[in-house]
């Protein structure tokens, strides 16, 4: 996968128009051709004619949301709003992004998108897919009708996310979420199963099922009443389920007593956890890297301490491919020759 996307930097160059140096710029790829398109509207041109296993690549830049019906590999400049510089690029998404792939088609990854305040919706059955490095506003495993229909997922991995709203599981069948920061985790169906490892949730859905937290911190449990979603406040949906098991976590407001198996957690009230971020509150750019006596305090299974830094996948924003952090284009020839300049970065990635 590298090799081709080492290679594809070297075709972006070939067939070039006159364009400034901060157009968005899409390469679609596969085994015999490589495609470029520019503009706005260059992530939906492409995946308009993109076929299963084709590898899409985004500069940074400013894209429109396409309608995605193939398993596909996708490639942005960088999720991370704090990566908004020309050495590390921001690919942005403007308006829902629908993903509609055939129920028999797998492997679809998304990598490196920072999707601006619109909603993801998975409206199709989505099987062995990943999303890595990416800001969602939200992420919804329901059809966007008028009750939201949940649809069914498997094998669905998470890695190093941020999700500023909400993620709606829909009905998931093994979905894992690693090392990833959600402000609000919705509810699922008693068929679902999914893991939280090492990551940080600031409102969970108090009727979640079948969820495992490990090395993981939450910080509330919701409810929704006429539309308004508030802090748990009865008896009976105060605790999280009992379908629901945890491992060296950590609950503020949240509680464990109801689960059938609870191991080496904590409960904890209102004290500064992060040396950057709010315990209670939901930040694009806080770090959320615990304070040392937490680090000493807070050790998770695998002996190292709980939250986003540790684990097998320790949060970073860093592309885990060769991606293009700066493209320079001549508006005109000269001598019958267009001056193209493209600079890529080799990453640092722990994926």
């Amino acid at each position: 996968m590298k090799r081709k996307l080492m290679m594809l930097v070297a075709a972006i160059a070939v067939g070039t128009g006159a364009w400034a140096q901060d157009t968005p710029m899409v390469t679609l790829q596969n085994d015999t051709e490589t495609k470029v398109f520019y503009g706005s509207d260059s992530f939906k041109d492409a995946m308009e004619v993109a076929n299963h296993g084709d590898v899409v690549t985004l500069s940074s830049g400013i894209f429109n949301a396409p309608v995605i019906t193939k398993a596909v590999a996708i490639f942005g400049a960088g999720g991370n709003v704090a990566n908004d510089t020309i050495d590390t690029g921001l690919t942005q998404i403007n308006g829902d992004m629908y993903i509609q792939i055939d129920s028999t088609a797998t492997g679809f990854y998304l990598e490196g998108v920072f999707c601006n305040d619109n909603e993801v919706w998975v409206e199709k059955p989505l099987k062995s897919a990943s999303f890595v490095k990416c800001r969602f506003n939200s992420i919804n495993f329901n059809k966007n009708d008028s009750v939201h229909t949940m649809v069914n997922s498997e094998m669905v991995y998470f890695y190093q996310c941020r999700i500023a709203g909400w993620l709606e599981p829909g009905e998931c069948n093994a979905m894992t979420v690693y090392n990833s920061v959600i402000n609000n985790v919705g509810m699922n169906t008693e068929s679902s199963t999914i893991i939280f490892q090492n990551s940080l949730l600031f409102g969970v859905h108090y009727d979640l099922k079948n969820a495992r937290f490990e090395n993981s911190y939450i910080y509330i449990l919701l409810t929704n009443s006429n539309g308004i979603w508030h802090p748990t406040t009865s008896t009976s949906s105060s605790n999280l389920s009992s379908t629901c098991s945890a491992f060296n976590s950590v609950a503020c407001d949240a509680y464990w007593d109801d689960m059938a198996v609870q191991t080496g957690c904590w409960k904890d009230m209102y004290f500064n956890f992060f040396v950057e971020g709010s315990y209670a509150k939901y930040s694009d750019t806080d770090s959320y890297e615990l304070n040392d006596s937490y680090k000493t305090t807070y050790i998770g299974t695998d002996g190292k301490p709980i939250g986003l830094y540790g684990g097998d996948y320790p949060y970073n924003t860093i592309p885990s491919v060769p991606y293009v952090v700066k493209k320079e284009i001549a508006t005109k020839s000269e001598n019958g020759k267009l001056k193209v300049s493209i600079k890529v970065a080799v990453p640092g990635s722990n994926l």
